[in-house]
């Protein structure tokens, strides 16, 4: 299940197919009234079984639908309604279609997971890429590949379905191609972001810069995103310029505890003992 379900992270997913099936092949049967809640899951939006929470959450929403026609021109509206309900299912992503005389043919895919919450070194949830909390249940190989995002004590976590408000973990989002860019070209491994060290006094509400804490413990000090726009953040093109050049002097990052990547003027590097290194802060951009 691990290899399938690992899809959920927004590479690739399969579409679920959903049946509402309709006994009888005329357009008379067709105008019969039926219970939404007689359906066929044909396809599963992983391959595989879904997590028992998330099946008990779509049955429980199928279960409450009415009766409808075919015919009746609000019913793939309707049943596209009832999957939007579901906090799980990508609301952008639900599509029916009408098949006379079978019945309503439903795809829909699962919100892509992102990040997994902690506070305190504990889990609390899992961050979809749209802001909102997923359902709790999926398994544990799953989500001991997702990135951590630390969460500062008392920052509320809502209910699945319902978008977040901490100002990290928005941040931690806006900067998500980012820190797959930097993973891909680096081959450096980011497990945990959280706030940068010497802002974790400001105020709660204001977009905070983030650290990017690597496997091995490391730090990259990262900044805010672009998408953010920070006149005092140096870009992307920028931070990826300096750290590339950091790794040139220091291969595989030897010896240094952080790069400091979103200085306005320069990049710093320290060791283990927080001492700055030296650096050729030089980069080349090309244009």
């Amino acid at each position: 299940m691990s290899s399938r379900i690992g899809l959920l992270g927004g590479l690739v997913l399969f579409a679920a197919v959903l049946w509402w099936a309709f006994d009888g092949g005329s357009l008379e049967a067709a105008d019969v009234k039926r219970r939404l809640s007689d359906y066929s899951l044909d396809r599963e939006p992983f391959g595989v079984p879904l997590p028992p929470l998330w099946k008990k959450e779509l049955q429980q929403a199928i279960a409450l639908a009415p009766e409808v026609s075919l015919l009746d021109p609000a019913a793939p509206a309707m049943a596209a309604e009832i999957l939007r309900s579901v906090s799980w299912v990508d609301p952008q992503s639900v599509a029916v279609q009408l098949k006379l005389p079978k019945g309503l043919q439903v795809e829909f895919l699962p919100r892509p997971a992102r990040y997994l919450l902690l506070v305190n070194s504990r889990p609390v949830g899992v961050l979809a890429a749209d802001g909102t909390m997923l359902p709790r249940g999926l398994p544990a190989d799953f989500l001991g590949k997702l990135i951590h995002v630390l969460l500062e004590p008392g920052e509320l976590i809502p209910p699945p379905g319902k978008r977040i408000s901490s100002p990290v973990a928005l941040e931690a989002l806006r900067a998500w191609q980012e820190i797959q860019q930097v993973q891909e070209i680096s081959q450096l491994k980011v497990k945990r972001i959280q706030r940068k060290a010497a802002y974790t006094n400001a105020v709660r509400s204001v977009t905070p810069p983030l650290t990017l804490v690597l496997r091995d413990g490391r730090e990259l000090e990262w900044g805010r995103s672009d998408a953010s726009r920070d006149p005092n953040t140096p870009d992307l093109a920028v931070k990826m310029a300096r750290l590339g050049a950091a790794m040139r002097q220091y291969p595989g990052l030897n010896g240094v505890q952080v790069v400091s990547l979103d200085h306005p003027d320069q990049a710093f590097l320290l060791d283990a003992a927080y001492q700055e290194l030296p650096f050729d802060s030089r980069v080349l951009l090309r244009k």
